[in-house]
Parts: C-alpha cells; sequence; structure tokens
C-alpha cells in the first residue's frame, strides 16, 4: 500500500515479493498447487493473499510464511483490512479474518470473474460471465442492491481517486461515474452515464 513492495503472481505455482527501490526479491512464496493467479495485501501491508483457481492462503509479508489456506479465489481486502472478498463457483462471499471465519455468503449468477470493495468500505462490486453484468452488495447488510447490465464482464474495479467504476468486458473498457450511484441503486437499476477509456488515459504512478 505505501509502494514500498511489489507481489507478482506466477504460472509456476509461485508468488514473489519484492522491494520496488533496489529491485531485490523479498520473499518466494510457495505451497500452491495451482498456478498463482492473484495476489492482494491487505491495508496496512502486513498479509499478502494469494489465490489459485481453488485455494486462497494467506501470508506474513515480514516472515514470508503461510498463516492459513481456504478453498477459493480470493478478491480484495476491505479497507479496514477485516474482511477479505472471495469467489467459490458462483458463490461470492466475504472472509472475516479477525475471527478467521466465513462471514457472509452471497449468489449471483453466472461464472464470478472478479470482486472489489470500494474505497469507503460500503460497497461490493462481482463481475460476471453473464448478462446481468456487474452486481452490487451493501458490505454491512449483505444486501444485493442492484446490477449494471452490460452484458458478460471480466472485471469491475473501484478506481483509487473513489469516484469511478472500471469495467471490461463485452462492451468494452468503460468508466462509471459512481456519484450516480447511489441514486441508481436505490431504484435496483443502473444506467450510469459511461465514458470510453483510452488506453492513453490511464497512467500508471511513476509515469508521465
Amino acid at each position: 500500500p505505501d509502494g514500498k513492495l511489489l507481489a507478482t503472481a506466477c504460472a509456476n505455482r509461485r508468488a514473489f515479493i519484492w522491494d520496488t527501490e533496489s529491485g531485490s526479491r523479498v520473499s518466494i512464496l510457495e505451497r500452491h498447487e495451482q498456478p498463482v493467479v492473484g495476489v492482494a495485501f491487505d491495508p496496512t501491508g502486513d498479509l499478502l493473499a494469494s489465490t489459485t483457481w481453488g485455494v486462497t492462503r494467506l501470508w506474513d509479508v515480514a516472515t514470508g510464511h503461510e498463516l492459513l489456506a481456504a478453498e477459493g479465489h480470493c478478491g480484495e481486502f476491505s479497507t479496514d483490512g477485516r474482511r477479505l472478498g472471495f469467489i467459490i463457483g458462483w458463490e461470492l462471499g466475504m472472509w472475516e479474518l479477525a475471527a478467521g471465519r466465513e462471514w457472509r455468503t452471497l449468489a449471483t449468477e453466472g461464472s464470478l470473474r472478479t470482486l472489489d470493495v470500494s474505497l469507503d468500505g460500503s460497497l461490493l462490486a462481482a463481475a460476471a460471465d453473464h448478462e446481468s453484468g456487474v452486481a452490487f452488495w451493501d458490505i454491512r447488510t449483505g444486501k444485493r442492491m442492484g446490477t449494471l447490465g452490460i452484458g458478460p464482464t471480466l472485471a469491475a474495479l473501484f478506481h483509487p481517486n473513489g469516484q469511478e467504476l472500471i469495467t471490461s468486458g463485452a462492451s468494452g473498457l468503460l468508466r462509471w461515474p459512481l456519484a450516480n450511484c447511489a441514486s441508481g441503486l436505490r431504484k435496483n437499476s443502473l444506467s450510469w452515464p459511461k465514458t470510453k477509456v483510452a488506453p492513453r488515459s490511464i497512467k500508471m504512478a511513476g509515469t508521465s
């Protein structure tokens, strides 16, 4: 989260942690039985979740030791670091890390691709390979708030500025303003104004 460490997921069934300033390798995270397809730091940077399509593992970043393994494909940590999103088949939910138990399970349509938590920790967005596109849940209550029906969607991610949602899928790469989210979700039907995202408009940190 502070930009000092970088985690990478690799097809050789390993994940790596790197020092971004020196470029040196800090840790090699093994024990995965399949290719690693995703990694996520918690907000403190003390924990790292690595995931294959079947199992999520939680690691101590300082020591590189595995803390636990659980069935499911993990998504992102909540902003307070207390919960971690997961996908198992057509179900998604949140693990409560403090208690080490499944906190809530949510059902959805289609095969889920990705999930993400809004910057304020209030919304969970799940992208699915289904006509319903992106579904939204209130994290506190577990209530399904609505869908963004844009067809099969590979990814839905909240922008770090806290004001936009980025989606990628059958409808293309699109940017949706979250200012329209509250009223749209109350109606259970979202029809936000969207903007096509040109490759040149997306800049990585440290580039010009």
